[in-house]
C-alpha cells in the first residue's frame, strides 16, 4: 500500500516538474509504443507513447512513457520508486532494446533538477538515441528529487 502511495506522490510530482521544461513548438510528434527491456537490471516493461499537453508529460505510474520529437530521438520516461528503480545500476556498454532493436548506453550522467534543459535533450540527433530519465538524489518532502539520473543510448 505505501509503494503505491508513493507511486502515485511521484507520478504527480513528477508530472508538474515536466510541466515546467517543455515550452510550445512545431514539430512533429511520432507515436513510440511497445517494450523495452535491459537484461543487465532485469527490466522488462511495457512503453506508452506520451502526447504534449499544454506543455505536460503525464508519466505512467508502473510502466515507461514515451515522448519523441525528432526521427531519431525518443525520450523514455518513467518513476524511480517503480519501472526505473534499478536504471541507477546500468553501466557504459549496456544493451538497451526498444521492440528487439539493440542500442548501446554510451553516457551517463546526473544532473540537478533546476539544469535539465529538456529543449536540448529532445533535439534532433544524428543517430538514433534514446535517453531515459528519472528521477535521483535526495527526495523532498513533497515527493520530488534533487537531481535527475539521463541514459543516453545509440542504436547497435
Amino acid at each position: 500500500m505505501k509503494l503505491r502511495v508513493m507511486a502515485t506522490i511521484c507520478m504527480a510530482v513528477f508530472t508538474f516538474c515536466m510541466l515546467k521544461y517543455f515550452e510550445p513548438v512545431e514539430a512533429i510528434e511520432y507515436a513510440i509504443s511497445g517494450n523495452l527491456s535491459i537484461s543487465s537490471i532485469s527490466l522488462n516493461s511495457g512503453v506508452t507513447s506520451l502526447e504534449l499537453e499544454e506543455g505536460e508529460l503525464k508519466t505512467p505510474a508502473t510502466i515507461i512513457g514515451s515522448f519523441k520529437r525528432h526521427e531519431n530521438s525518443t525520450l523514455l520516461i518513467g518513476h524511480a520508486r517503480t519501472v526505473f528503480k534499478d536504471l541507477k545500476n546500468v553501466h557504459i556498454g549496456d544493451i538497451v532494446s526498444l521492440d528487439g532493436v539493440d542500442y548501446r548506453i554510451y553516457k551517463s550522467q546526473i544532473s540537478l533538477k533546476s539544469s535539465v534543459n529538456m529543449k536540448d535533450l529532445l533535439a534532433a540527433r544524428e543517430t538514433d538515441t534514446l535517453i531515459l530519465m528519472t528521477c535521483y538524489g535526495d527526495i523532498y518532502s513533497n515527493g520530488d528529487a534533487s537531481h535527475r539520473l539521463i541514459i543516453f543510448a545509440s542504436k547497435v
